[in-house]
């Protein structure tokens, strides 16, 4: 609504009947103002037209209201209603300067006012809804609230479990149960936490690097991070936090992290139409805009899992998820997990790794006090003791043959179900496990199919795998060039040694053929179709199709010390 006006005079709007119309014909919603307030706001008004009055009549202008100021400021309670009444005060004093010179007032000095501070403006919504706009030099900034992503709770699992000891223990022996406890990490758990945790409190973004061979809790321990803090942010010990996490083995692109990342800093965790290009832009535009944001800005942990996976050519996915931590006020705290230690050093470009920063967390294989530890952890709780379920021999056995190869937590567990499984007598109950239900489940995995093939494979196809899992473990990727598989072949002769190999070294069409008849196994993958056509037949990517700990258990145990020397088993 616009004032009328004429040539010489303005006409006040009471704006207290504006929005008591407005309210009466429905067309604003506001919500009830006390009367306390609406009394305030009349005497102030009152006051200011007098003063507007007499200078007019050509008296001097002096600010008033400096005593109810200083009364209106000692309210701490009523802070909203002194921003109205510096607006209204504010309003009416840069009008009266003007109106004193169209009036052909007197040429009596003025006092120029004291500046108060930009009043906030008031806006009507879509829904016709009055809606004050923050100032400029307010310190907190509007923020979508922020659900935080739900994380299982332990207590439920825990009440889900059934109350038969024996189906009990195979519900907590299974690979994807999350107990309450988290044995023998407790060095890294702390570590992990403290890290987090510091980052959270001083509102800041960071990177930690989390390495390990497979099976080391890695993955485990952040997520008992997470359910720790998120019990502290209940308890407004820590700021609230969201977290999301990004499994490179999930994604079919590594640039999909972005669309991810975007649908939890958004807030929006049904939007799935932003593409992974227009979500990219938009976190890039966020953070570089995350320093002017006020202290109510979201604090996000992402974790990053597989690191391997997400790493592309030109490295543009890791580079950014690094970077952003970087950024001032950005609270993006990024905890990579990746199998191998040197990840960085080896695969990473120089800018990814100066972004990774130098907090770094290695988790050792378990060893064999560890491993029973585990098992043990499983099986209490329960209404039997776990000896009753398990004999300590039958445990000890299993964490010394799985200690002896990998140190591979969840290959104990799967070793221990199965012998929980086997037994089971006829009648549906159960008997104490023993060494030899460890030994026939020990013995049934060693002739499981995969394994039996491996052990008939010829001479040359045992060494080209065993190439395959030497290149891995140094580029820490799953896949690897076939040219360095083939350089890799070619110097396992002088190491070998053997009279099994022929006296001359193979050449490169006979190292193909040995490549096709593992391809038709599906125990090697190569890189085909238009695209990996164009490459040269070096830089194709070979993989494996069997777990890396089944082909050196079985080879190991083949080719006696010399092989798992070769392999790194002991």
């Amino acid at each position: 609504m616009k004032a009328a006006k004429d040539k010489k005079n303005y006409t006040r709007i009471d704006w207290d009947e504006v929005r008591e119309r407005g309210v009466k014909e429905g067309v604003w919603e506001v919500e009830a103002e006390p009367e306390e307030k609406k009394e305030r706001r009349k005497r102030k008004r009152t006051e200011v037209e007098e003063e507007s009055e007499e200078e007019q009549s050509g008296g001097d202008y002096a600010p008033s209201g400096n005593s109810d100021e200083e009364e209106i400021a000692s309210a701490g309670d009523e802070e909203e209603g002194e921003d109205a009444e510096a607006s209204d005060a504010a309003s009416a004093a840069s009008d009266r300067p003007r109106k004193a010179r169209r009036s052909g007032a007197g040429s009596s000095p003025t006092k120029t006012p004291r500046k108060r501070g930009r009043s906030p403006k008031t806006t009507l919504t879509a829904k016709g809804r009055l809606q004050r706009k923050p100032s400029r030099g307010s310190l907190k900034s509007p923020t979508k609230a922020r659900r935080p992503v739900p994380i299982a709770s332990n207590s439920k699992w825990a009440a889900s479990l059934p109350s038969d000891p024996y189906l009990r223990a195979l519900a907590t022996l299974h690979v994807s149960a999350t107990p309450d406890d988290l044995p023998c990490r407790d060095e890294e758990f702390e570590r992990v936490l403290g890290k987090v945790e510091g980052l959270l409190e001083e509102g800041e973004g960071g990177c930690i690097y989390i390495s390990g061979v497979p099976g080391t809790g890695k993955t485990a321990t952040v997520h008992a991070v997470v359910r720790t803090l998120h019990a502290r942010a209940q308890a407004s010990e820590i700021p609230p936090f969201t977290f999301l996490e990004v499994n490179g083995l999930k994604l079919t692109d590594a640039r999909e992290a972005y669309a991810e990342l975007w649908r939890v800093v958004s807030g929006d965790d049904m939007d799935k139409r932003v593409s992974p290009g227009e979500a990219l832009r938009r976190l890039v535009g966020y953070f570089e805009r995350s320093g002017r944001r006020g202290p109510e800005a979201g604090c996000f942990v992402v974790l990053m899992d597989e690191l391997d996976q997400l790493i592309t050519t030109k490295q543009d996915v890791v580079y950014n998820f690094f970077n952003w931590p970087t950024l001032p006020g950005s609270r993006l705290v990024v905890i990579a997990v990746a199998n191998t230690m040197d990840l960085p050093e080896r695969v990473m470009a120089g800018k990814v790794r100066s972004r990774l920063g130098m907090e770094r967390i290695n988790f050792a294989p378990y060893t064999r006090d560890q491993l029973k530890e585990i098992v043990n952890s499983r099986l209490r709780g329960g209404t039997v003791p776990p000896e009753q379920i398990m004999h300590a021999d039958a445990i000890q056995i299993a964490a010394m043959r799985v200690a002896g190869v990998s140190g591979d937590a969840r290959r104990i567990l799967d070793i221990s179900r199965r012998a929980v499984e086997l037994a089971r007598q006829h009648d549906g109950s159960f008997r104490t496990v023993l060494i030899n239900d460890v030994n026939s489940v020990m013995k049934q995995m060693q002739n499981s199919p995969a394994a039996s093939y491996l052990r008939e494979c010829s001479y040359m196809e045992k060494v080209m795998l065993v190439a395959v899992v030497k290149v891995i473990r140094r580029e820490g990727v799953p896949e690897v060039k076939w040219g360095d598989v083939t350089y890799q072949h070619l110097g396992l002769y002088a190491t070998l040694g053997d009279s099994k190999l022929p006296p001359a070294k193979p050449t490169l069409r006979e190292l193909k053929m040995v490549l096709g008849s593992l391809m038709a196994a599906k125990v090697l993958l190569f890189e085909e179709g238009v695209l990996a056509t164009r490459k040269a037949e070096g830089d194709r990517k070979v993989q494996l199709g069997l777990e890396s700990g089944e082909i050196e258990r079985v080879l190991g145990d083949w080719g006696g010390q010399t092989w798992k020397n070769l392999l790194g088993v002991n």
